[in-house]
């Protein structure tokens, strides 16, 4: 089921009308009898034939993307659309043939479709706000939202994502982090689900082409908007599994390359933690622990300390952060401008900023599926990463001083929880004689400072 099924009831209403005027309308008694499913006829239907035929691609995807609905839906609209002779039989991965003109579909339009389920107004400017260029969206952000937008790099941020807490902030610093997220990911590569108690908070960001859905401001509708997000992180595992990829990354390489339109990262943002979390009833454990997977985060803006919060297991996933922290994170990979820059900056990193900066580098030197792990509960591994064929558990130490043999059991521990192929420790600094003497002997491999320099020459190059 799609998100706006769960908030436009009329969407509903609307197609139990059409129920019933189908099977009074004499005129349909042709198709009904080749489609017996045709009394769930789709209120999208009619545009969706247009939007194909016009982009010259007949795929699930470009329905589901266009009218933000769920796959399943648009699976359903696809099959009309073949029963009703505009596209061909569904043929493994790939998009299915158009066989007819717009001319010609207007005509099986005509005769076939219910007035009431042709295309509106809304529909119209929707799908054609999701086509625009990139260059067409950065021009509507800045005229109409007063965004300066730049999408030279669109959604790199977006890889340094996770699930967030920032405490007592203002709404005026709220804002002025969903405005960097606006600035340098555009809605092909990230959709916003922006939650406000306030009401007036963040309704100056309905209408931005980011937001999945209008800002919600009825408490009532925030477990519906989570329970959808469960049930897309459900359907995006599913075509993890029937693609064989493994996070949503390596997902939408795949489906590129098949000429279909990838999955945007979901961000969920919430200006009240204390009216967020006792609305959910849905599982938020699991959506948490699989975030980096599926590509959906949670920033949560509590206006109070997170004494006043009674998170349980839920805190563990969530990382604290200050304001600027926030801010640095959302825009720092966006305006380097490469690698270099970063080099002389590795020391000071902390932790958490070291491991992203390592799984950036990684993927610069070929490696593939690279995943940062939880902060928690990660059995001492910060990166899992694949590099022709060949697993690897990684272990970050950005320390002052040489790294010990505890790191180097802790990898050699880790490689196994995970079942990799081998495991690594890297750093910024390098190893002490006696934690080379243990790798040698437990087949950890030890990458220091002379292996990360090298890495990110190589990575420049």
């Amino acid at each position: 089921m799609g998100i706006f099924d769960y908030f436009h009831k009329e969407n509903v209403i609307q197609e139990a009308n059409v129920k019933n005027d189908l099977k009074k309308n004499q005129e349909n008694v042709e198709y009904r009898a080749k489609n017996k499913d045709l009394d769930m006829i789709d209120s999208y239907i009619a545009e969706s034939g247009r939007l194909i035929i016009e982009k010259d691609m007949a795929s699930i995807g470009v329905i589901q993307r266009a009218f933000k609905i769920g796959f399943n839906r648009a699976a359903r609209i696809m099959d009309m659309l073949e029963d009703m002779g505009v596209v061909g039989e569904e043929t493994g991965t790939r998009p299915r043939k158009i066989l007819v003109t717009i001319e010609e579909y207007e005509k099986i339009v005509e005769k076939y479709c219910p007035k009431n389920i042709n295309s509106n107004t809304e529909n119209s400017q929707q799908v054609q706000q999701t086509y625009m260029t990139l260059e067409e969206i950065e021009v509507t952000m800045k005229e109409s939202f007063g965004v300066e937008a730049n999408y030279s790099k669109d959604g790199i941020v977006l890889r340094n994502m996770k699930n967030i807490i920032v405490p007592s902030v203002s709404n005026e610093i709220q804002m002025e982090c969903i405005n960097v997220l606006l600035k340098y990911n555009s809605p092909v590569t990230m959709k916003l689900i922006l939650i406000d108690d306030s009401i007036i908070t963040y309704s100056g960001y309905n209408g931005v082409p980011q937001l999945l859905i209008p800002v919600i401001t009825e408490a009532k509708k925030i477990d519906g908007a989570v329970h959808w997000c469960l049930s897309e992180m459900q359907e995006r595992i599913r075509k993890f599994v029937k693609y064989g990829v493994k996070n949503i990354d390596s997902y939408n390489e795949r489906i590129k390359s098949l000429g279909e339109s990838t999955l945007p990262k979901i961000i969920i943002i919430a200006n009240e933690s204390n009216e967020f979390f006792p609305r959910v009833s849905s599982p938020l454990e699991r959506m948490f622990m699989n975030c980096n997977m599926v590509g959906m985060y949670f920033i949560l803006f509590p206006r109070f300390s997170l004494k006043s919060l009674s998170l349980g297991m839920v805190g563990e996933l969530l990382e604290v952060y200050t304001a600027d922290k926030l801010r640095i994170l959302l825009s720092q990979s966006a305006t380097t401008n490469n690698s270099q820059n970063i080099t002389r900056n590795f020391d000071d990193m902390d932790g958490h900023q070291f491991e992203r900066f390592c799984s950036d580098i990684l993927r610069k030197n070929g490696f593939e599926n690279v995943e940062v792990t939880q902060g928690s509960g990660d059995h001492g591994i910060d990166i899992l990463a694949e590099k022709e064929d060949i697993t690897y558990a990684i272990q970050c130490k950005c320390y002052s001083s040489d790294i010990g043999n505890a790191a180097v059991q802790q990898a050699h521990t880790g490689k196994s929880i995970y079942h990799k192929d081998i495991a690594v420790v890297l750093t910024n600094r390098y190893f002490t004689a006696q934690a080379k003497e243990e790798a040698a002997a437990l087949g950890v491999k030890l990458w220091d400072r002379d292996k990360l320099n090298s890495m990110i020459e190589k990575a420049n190059s």
